[in-house]
């Protein structure tokens, strides 16, 4: 038995696990009265979903189907295009949420808002650097 996809062959692995560890959790940790219908669904799509990921990465025709697919330049495109969206758009969230924290200190000077200023600071620093050495090594490769 050969793996074809190994993306596919982790994700599916990590899928049956998470969805046969749901129940075991819910069986040795909480107890079965926290064991909802919501779980059970849960584990049965997360079990048939890691079946067949697994499935598709054993079977060397699926798996050349789903590395293609991957590796089109359309769906690259795409992905690349909505990371950076999601970036943007974190970016200006925690900026908004430091502007907000400011406002609120100012006019309450209550510390709670310094509190809440703080982990968005270094959210907002962690991104700049990050774009700044993202854009360094573009800079440097193109």
């Amino acid at each position: 038995m050969k793996i074809y996809y190994k993306k596919n062959f982790i994700s599916g692995v990590v899928c049956l696990l998470l969805g046969v560890l749901n129940p075991l959790t819910c069986l040795f940790v909480t107890g079965w009265d926290r064991f909802t219908w919501k779980d059970g669904w849960l584990s049965i799509a997360l079990v048939l979903a890691g079946m067949q990921m697994l499935l598709r990465s054993l079977d060397p025709t699926a798996a050349r189907k789903d590395l293609t697919e991957d590796l089109d330049e359309r769906n690259r495109l795409i992905e690349l295009r909505s990371q950076a969206a999601s970036y943007r758009l974190l970016f200006r969230l925690v900026l908004a949420g430091i502007v907000i924290c400011m406002l609120g200190y100012g006019i309450s000077r209550q510390e709670a808002f310094v509190h809440a200023l703080l982990p968005l600071l270094l959210l907002y620093l962690a991104a700049g650097i990050a774009r700044l050495v993202t854009l360094l090594r573009y800079e440097q490769t193109t």
